[in-house]
């Protein structure tokens, strides 16, 4: 029998734009969304030998798109950091993982590309888990290496 490999996990790490640069992992996102799309431009036209028939979709591609995001717990550590990269371009790292067993995890690849952190929400409950959740709109092409 085969079965799929799954991702179980992933990070999303940040750069510093040093050469060479160093990236940091933004601690604590329990759950990471990468979303991949096409921009497109539909118009309906008709069949001219058959002018009472339900005219026919037609998409025209303009261009490709990734976005990232993540929520989970806040780390106030991280603060300054996510705050001084808010509409910034830098390149960022999210390999994802499979459960192994280990404290690690087995690495399965990476996406990495360079992207626009658009948004930093924060949520402090005082009877319950400060929460956090990042966007992150990518620029160019996303990347994905397998390990």
């Amino acid at each position: 029998m085969s079965t799929p490999v799954e991702f179980d996990f992933a990070q999303v790490k940040i750069g510093n734009g040093a050469d060479p640069e160093v990236f940091t992992v933004i601690c604590d996102l329990t759950s990471v969304s990468i979303n991949e799309g096409a921009e497109t431009s539909t118009r309906y036209r008709r069949d001219c030998t058959k002018p009472g028939a339900p005219a026919t979709r037609r998409s025209r591609v303009l261009g490709k798109f990734w976005d990232v995001s993540g929520s989970g717990l806040s780390d106030a550590s991280q603060v300054p950091t996510l705050r001084a990269a808010i509409g910034v371009r830098k390149n960022y790292e999210i390999p994802v993982y499979k459960d192994d067993g280990t404290d690690a995890g087995e690495l399965l690849g990476t996406y990495t590309g360079e992207a626009i952190l658009t948004a930093r929400n924060t949520s402090i409950d005082r009877e319950g888990e400060t929460s956090m959740e990042v966007t992150i709109e990518g620029q160019d092409t996303l990347t994905f290496t397998p390990a």
